[in-house]
């Protein structure tokens, strides 16, 4: 099992990588339903970043506040791209 401080560096590894992803994903996306599905595909239940929320359990409690944060301001970042992208294609 991770120590703590793995769990954490395996998160930010794992939000890099999701924000990659999505950057490429929401660019590519040409009509909205593309868009919608890209979404589902990086906060979707079956997402990397819901296995990044599973993993928040297993942080130690005087990092959870701070990588809470950077985990909502990520969500935040994601959800304001897809809008962004949304009234760019429509």
């Amino acid at each position: 099992m991770p120590t703590p401080e793995e769990t954490v560096q395996s998160i930010e590894t794992r939000l890099q990588a999701i924000e990659a992803e999505y950057r490429q994903c929401f660019s590519s996306a040409r009509t909205p339903d593309a868009l919608n599905l890209a979404r589902a595909r990086i906060l979707g239940k079956q997402s990397d970043f819901t296995g990044v929320l599973r993993m928040m359990s297993d942080v130690s409690a005087d990092r959870k506040r701070e990588l809470g944060g950077r985990i909502n301001a990520f969500r935040a970042d994601v959800e304001s791209a897809y809008h962004a992208r949304m009234i760019q294609i429509r």
